[in-house]
């Protein structure tokens, strides 16, 4: 599991970091340093000359310093190391317009598009994202007493408290919106046969809803279609679940579990660290694996000759690291739909800044495409 893009660009042309062990024995400890010499007498009765000098002291102090006794002013250039070092200016990056973008979706071009998306593409569908500042899913969370907000999507902590993710489900996963023009769009580029693969970190499944088919769909975290214990992985109906959350019963699988299968919050004021059998949907949580698709069609990114992002700030990985040119090579042209920029910065790279909708919108009128 690498934590960062840069880390694995770093290793992967150097190497790996290896550190040397310091050993915690005495006999490895360096020698003592020798003393120092005692400093002379100060005479203060010696008269100190300040007249102006012509600099002949700090020559002979640089001299002595710097290697350059003995040499004419301005000899010796050929002995200094950064005589011959000449300031070389980073590489211009070689742009991609939105020009070229319409040109190529309009001819047929690209036919190998992936699509990454977060949750901001349903948010015009009236499912908040999760870390907007004052509107996401996190910054709701405060009442709960987490110690951190994304720990309502941690496996560990949801083992020992299920029911803070009780609490966020009984609205959050009920939650129903129509698919968005981000939503229709993916499926109009899959209905051009030019979509090779929607990669997508969200769990409402509005690709589906809006026509897009399951094979050409990577739901990188996991659906909400079914659920599974935690222990065993037998499988439950996601339906059986909600009605658990709604009465404010815990639901847990009746072989790794007590005999009582379903409890009340309010019966127990300390969450317990010992809670076996319990359900949850089959979204990937903080702590889980992602699922298998993921991996087999991470290579995808390869193939792609157009990569579409719409939606999600990248600070989440494995996902994030599609985007990095161990995945997708820098000689395939990058388009970022979102209200900021995450830290992209390589070429063939282009930043619709703004609305989602807005910029889908206006790609699509370009085009002369009705979604």
């Amino acid at each position: 599991y690498i934590a960062s893009p840069a880390l694995a660009r770093f290793t992967r042309h150097f190497g790996d970091i290896k550190f040397g062990r310091r050993s915690n024995t005495a006999t490895t400890t360096s020698p003592p340093m020798p003393p120092m010499p005692p400093m002379p007498p100060i005479d203060e009765s010696e008269e100190v000359d300040e007249s102006p000098t012509d600099g002949a002291a700090e020559d002979t102090y640089a001299a002595a310093l710097f290697g350059t006794q003995g040499e004419e002013d301005g000899d010796g250039d050929d002995d200094d190391p950064m005589a011959s070092y000449v300031y070389t200016p980073p590489r211009p990056r070689i742009p991609f317009t939105r020009d070229e973008l319409l040109t190529g979706l309009r001819t047929k071009q690209f036919q190998k598009i992936v699509v990454l998306t977060g949750a901001g593409i349903s948010v015009a569908a009236g499912i908040p994202d999760f870390r907007s500042p004052g509107t996401g899913l996190y910054s709701r969370l405060a009442e709960l007493g987490l110690p951190f907000a994304e720990a309502v999507f941690h496996l560990q902590f949801f083992r020992s408290n299920p029911f803070p993710f009780y609490e966020v489900a009984k609205w959050f996963l009920t939650l129903e919106g129509q698919p968005t023009k981000a939503h229709r769009w993916i499926r109009h580029l899959h209905q051009q046969q030019q979509l090779l693969r929607n990669f997508t970190q969200n769990i409402d499944g509005l690709e589906l809803v809006a026509g897009l088919p399951e094979d050409a769909l990577i739901q990188a975290h996991g659906h909400m279609r079914t659920a599974h214990c935690i222990d065993c992985h037998r499988p439950y109906s996601m339906a059986s679940f909600l009605e658990h959350v709604q009465a404010g019963q815990l639901y847990r699988c009746a072989p790794c579990s007590a005999p009582t299968s379903t409890s009340s919050p309010d019966e127990s004021s300390t969450p317990s660290s010992t809670y076996q059998g319990l359900i949850k949907p089959d979204i990937v949580f903080f702590g889980e694996s992602l699922p298998p698709s993921f991996n087999a069609n991470a290579e995808l990114m390869a193939e792609a000759d157009l990569v579409i992002v719409m939606g999600t700030s990248l600070k989440v990985f494995p996902f994030a690291m599609l985007v990095d040119t161990m995945f997708c090579p820098a000689t395939t042209p990058l388009v970022l739909i979102n209200r900021e920029n995450p830290g992209i910065l390589r070429d063939r790279f282009l930043f619709l800044e703004g609305d989602i909708e807005t910029n889908v919108q206006a790609l699509c009128d370009d085009l002369g495409v009705t979604l």
